[in-house]
């Protein structure tokens, strides 16, 4: 059951018409663009300040956790061997990929695979949760139900997305107007590691008109089987950037390989915890060979490709542009 709520103070309307009239809203939260790389700064707790319209937020004192440690976010196309054929977007942060669907009136997650394990870890949401409408203006508020499966949970949920406030936001980096604040809860309640129980999140976000990333997020609370944590973690937007493939710059990867037998080696240029395409064109340009591999040493069967010359292409599915090619003689 999916449904949304506009709330109006009548009482606003008299003593405060010029706030109201402003209706603030977003038409590109959480809409991201192809090859876009969003990076966060995760900070020491603050609070989220106060609610309402026309309100100022000064989180100027925001103090990183780890000043080096950023986390950056890519989003990238779905390829054939990945879940969620209906995805949009894929969000990758590290070995976690998370699958969106993009519709006119909203963002809904479809799942998560979590590749970090021997063991992939695949999460789905059997009745999508959309996770914003478009637009979401202040007052507006939108709840969506759901369904969830996956190793360490199972069960059914709602997500309740509320515009309560907008006002400016002032930030380490930056000051931004025409900010709207969004208070998202999400209540799962099924199976929970084996066991019965339920989840509890809340989390405040900061939206403007020119970003799809929030500004600004609090992971306020967070309960599980009876137990809260709070303040699990506040990140502030570093940077957004949209990059067209043809604005990438390439890096030479210093990959070294050759031939031994029927095995292509890869002996080196790559980095542990990096993925790589590996693919082989023979002298017609045609793709004779393709996989992907972790980085390290690898020995790769290639009994089937004929003596010839081959031109072998690794690039790092990391970090964009990062690309090694060698020519290469199977004898």
């Amino acid at each position: 059951m999916k449904f949304i709520i506009s709330t109006i103070f009548l009482c606003m309307v008299v003593t405060f018409p010029i706030q109201l009239s402003a209706q603030i809203s977003t038409t590109k939260g959480e809409k991201y663009s192809l090859f876009t790389v969003v990076k966060t700064m995760k900070c020491n707790f603050m609070p989220p300040g106060t609610t309402g319209s026309a309100q100022t937020w000064d989180f100027s004192g925001l103090t990183p956790k780890v000043a080096s440690d950023t986390t950056k976010a890519k989003y990238i196309e779905r390829n054939s061997t990945m879940p969620f054929p209906s995805a949009s977007i894929v969000q990758q942060v590290g070995k976690k990929y998370t699958f969106y669907e993009y519709t006119s009136n909203g963002v809904y997650e479809l799942g998560i695979l979590d590749s970090s394990s021997s063991t992939p870890d695949t999460l789905s949401y059997t009745d999508s949760k959309r996770i914003i409408m478009l637009p979401m203006t202040y007052t507006n508020r939108y709840i969506d139900t759901f369904n969830v499966t996956g190793t360490a949970i199972t069960g059914g949920g709602n997500i309740i997305d509320t515009v309560e406030s907008f006002g400016k936001l002032i930030l380490p980096n930056d000051t931004f107007e025409n900010v709207i604040r969004m208070y998202i809860t999400e209540d799962i309640s099924g199976t929970v590691s084996g066991v019965s129980g339920t989840i509890h999140k809340g989390s405040f976000l900061w939206y403007d008109l020119d970003h799809s990333s929030p500004l600004l997020r609090i992971d306020s609370t967070i309960t599980m089987a009876g137990i809260t944590n709070t303040t699990l973690e506040v990140a502030y937007l570093l940077d957004e950037d949209p990059v067209a493939i043809a604005d990438v710059t390439i890096t030479n990867l210093p990959v070294t390989a050759t031939f031994a037998g029927d095995e292509l080696v890869i002996t080196g240029g790559t980095e542990k915890g990096h993925n790589y395409n590996v693919s082989l064109r023979n002298i017609y340009g045609q793709d004779v060979y393709c996989t992907i591999v972790t980085g390290g040493t690898k020995h790769l069967n290639t009994d089937k490709l004929p003596p010839g010359i081959y031109i072998l292409a690794v690039d790092d599915k990391d970090e964009y542009g990062k690309i090694g090619i060698l020519k290469l003689v199977k004898r």
